[in-house]
């Protein structure tokens, strides 16, 4: 561990170590990364379906983490034929 490391857990936050910062993205990047239009995000948004999303300076964004948790629990298993 770094000194610089083991000062802010020790001095700054005892008994436990800084989480990592997470990965935040604008609705144009999640767009680029998910192929999903901006405006489907919008309106998961307005409708409250979709992820959770932070304003952030009077900007949307969203948890990279939690898109992807989101997407994983909307995956459709394929059924019989």
């Amino acid at each position: 561990m770094s000194a610089a490391r083991s000062f802010v857990s020790t001095q700054m936050f005892p008994g436990r170590l800084p989480q990592p910062v997470r990965s935040f993205v604008s609705e144009i990047e999640l767009e680029q990364l998910t192929d999903i239009s901006r405006r489907t995000w919008q309106k998961h948004r307005l409708l409250g379906t979709g992820p959770k999303y932070y304003k952030i300076g009077g900007s949307v964004r969203y948890a990279l983490d939690e898109v992807m948790d989101y997407i994983q629990s909307n995956a459709v298993e394929p059924g019989p034929r």
